[in-house]
């Protein structure tokens, strides 16, 4: 597959090129976390992974609510959800309920991954552009495409807007989430299970940008 292609060199770098920015606070209890100043960018967001995990586990209802909402808001920075809507996506997740509806996906897949990062991990638009820029740039035929959630970032959103001119067949959007966790488990299964959901995630998200200028050269 050639996204296991792609992504199996770059997994052991993702240290250099992942980035994103730190919150301004800290998360909520029963959360615990305790950086340090040589962390790189991806080392640092994956131990506050952890660490929200383990405080999940132990959370109430009322705990795990505000953990998401400081997931959404505060690390993903999405400050425009409702709070009614966020308290609704922890409790289909205690109800282990199975439909993943598009809408939302970006802060859904937030809180479900830290429910459970073994099982899920974050699909927003720059991992959705990476898995179509990838098909684009390695196959003639028609890609498989990915309903990329809206975003800010500029070389995403010129990169989504070429993608709709290009002969695809389009993923029914509230499919689209568990295709995409398909994907990532197939291409672990490749690597011999040795790297992690959120790993492929990271690279994936990492490289949107990059991927956008290679697809839209125009993109700067």
């Amino acid at each position: 597959m050639f996204i296991k292609k792609f992504c199996q060199p770059l997994i052991d770098r993702v240290d250099y090129l992942y980035h994103w920015e730190e919150p301004d606070s800290r998360p909520p209890k029963p959360a615990v976390f305790r950086d340090q100043l040589d962390w790189s960018s991806a080392k640092w967001n994956r131990r506050l992974k952890k660490s929200l995990h383990n405080a999940w586990r132990r959370a109430d209802y009322s705990q795990q609510v505000l953990l998401a909402h400081w997931v959404v808001n505060n690390w993903g920075g999405v400050k425009k959800n409702n709070p009614n809507t966020i308290a609704s996506y922890v409790r289909r997740i205690r109800k282990r309920k199975q439909t993943v509806l598009f809408k939302g996906i970006s802060s859904y897949s937030k809180i479900l991954s830290v429910s459970n990062p073994k099982l899920y991990a974050i699909y927003d638009a720059r991992v959705a552009a990476s898995l179509n820029a990838i098909q684009l740039l390695a196959v003639s035929a028609p890609i498989v495409r990915f309903p990329i959630p809206p975003t800010k970032n500029e070389a995403v959103k010129r990169l989504a807007n070429t993608l709709r001119s290009e002969n695809s067949i389009d993923i029914i959007r509230d499919e689209a989430y568990l295709a995409y966790l398909a994907v990532l488990r197939a291409v672990r299964r490749q690597l011999n299970q040795k790297y992690q959901l959120w790993e492929l995630e990271m690279v994936l998200f990492a490289l949107a940008p990059r991927l956008a200028r290679e697809v839209c050269p125009a993109i700067t």
